[in-house]
């Protein structure tokens, strides 16, 4: 492939990713109202989309990694990334400044959109901690108001009595 075709397709790869990576965001916060709620159908909602978006930048990185590659070559270029691969800086050097500005400009805005990600997700995570650990302590005063009566045992579930109940009538 030409040069000009393989600096496209990275070019549309990155917005892309760009794109998939706002939508994250995006589903984070979705994630956390829908938590705030209690609307376990939405918070469902939420994690099958967010592991499809998730895929879905997978395969990106991959075909990413793939254009990176063939650019490198067609360019004659040695990789020089820490895992083996061309760093955008070494690349950008060498395709020209027309495209190398539009790929810094996707590549400055991928890197944001990523750490908004991460910080969204760290704050979902965190929140979706303390709804559990309140859950559990839920759990936990059932389970030992329910204990008294001897109805559950210490794991939630229906006790079987040990031995037969007998009783003696003093009366008689």
């Amino acid at each position: 492939m030409s040069l000009e075709t393989l600096t496209r397709e990275l070019e549309e790869c990155l917005a892309d990713m760009l794109g998939a990576h706002r939508k994250l965001c995006d589903l984070a916060g979705s994630h956390r109202e829908a938590l705030r709620a209690a609307d376990g159908r939405a918070i469902t909602a939420m994690a099958l989309e967010r592991d499809a978006v998730n895929g879905r930048i997978t395969q990106l990185s991959s075909k990413r990694k793939m254009i990176v590659a063939e650019l490198s070559a067609s360019l004659g270029l040695a990789t020089d990334g820490p895992h083996g691969e061309l760093t955008l800086s070494t690349l950008l050097e060498r395709i020209g400044p027309s495209r190398s500005e539009r790929l810094a400009a996707l590549a400055d805005e991928l890197r944001s959109a990523i750490e908004s990600s991460r910080r969204e997700h760290s704050v979902l995570r965190d929140a979706t901690a303390a709804v559990a650990g309140h859950l559990s302590g839920v759990m936990t005063q059932i389970v030992n108001a329910a204990s008294t009566a001897r109805t559950y045992t210490a794991q939630g579930r229906v006790a079987v009595p040990n031995g037969a109940v007998a009783t003696l009538d003093m009366r008689h």
